[in-house]
C-alpha cells in the first residue's frame, strides 16, 4: 500500500520533533511533551504510558540539524493487524538527509523510525516508539548524556 499524506504527518512531526520548544538539555529539566504530539499517541494502554516514556528519552537528547534538512517516506508499506488494531505498520521508517553545509556538499542521512503505528478513530497514532532492543540502548545513551551534562565544567571557557 501507498503511504498516506496523514502517516506522513505523523512520521515528520515526530522526526522534526514537532512541538518541543526548547534545546535537548532544557528537556531535559523540564520534559513535557506538547498536548499535538500527545494527541498523536494511542490511547490504549499499556501501550501509551510506554510511547510516552519513550519520547521523552529520544526528545531529551540532541539531533542532528543542517541546510536543506529533508525526509524521505518510503514509497510503500506494509499493513498488518496488531492486538487489538486492525490497521498498524511496523518499523516505519524515513530517511532523513541534511547537509553540514549551505554549498549542499557532504551531504549525511539518519532513519527515522518508529516501531509501530496504527489506524486508531480514524487517525494514524504512535502505538510504540522503540523495540525492547532500542529501548535499552537508548536508556543507556540517555544516561550516558546526562552524566557528561551533569560532569565538571571547565571554568576557563565560561
Amino acid at each position: 500500500m501507498e503511504i498516506d499524506e496523514n502517516l506522513k504527518k505523523l512520521l515528520s512531526d515526530w522526526a522534526f520533533r514537532q512541538g518541543r520548544e526548547a534545546s535537548a538539555t532544557s528537556f531535559l529539566e523540564d520534559p513535557r511533551l506538547p498536548e499535538t504530539f500527545l494527541d498523536q499517541i494511542t490511547a490504549f494502554e499499556p501501550f501509551r504510558a510506554r510511547a510516552i516514556e519513550d519520547a521523552k528519552i529520544l526528545w531529551a537528547m540532541p539531533f542532528a540539524v543542517g541546510f536543506g534538512m529533508e525526509l524521505f517516506f518510503p514509497e510503500r508499506i506494509e499493513i498488518v493487524a496488531f492486538q487489538n488494531w486492525d490497521e498498524t505498520v511496523q518499523s516505519l521508517t524515513a530517511q532523513m538527509e541534511y547537509s553540514d553545509r549551505m554549498d549542499g556538499a557532504d551531504c549525511s542521512s539518519y532513519d527515522v523510525r518508529l516501531e509501530r503505528v496504527g489506524r486508531e478513530a480514524g487517525a494514524w497514532r504512535i502505538i510504540e516508539i522503540f523495540s525492547q532492543t532500542e529501548r535499552a540502548q537508548m536508556l543507556e545513551i540517555l544516561e550516558k548524556m546526562k552524566e557528561f551534562f551533569a560532569g565538571p565544567q571547565d571554568q576557563n571557557n565560561v
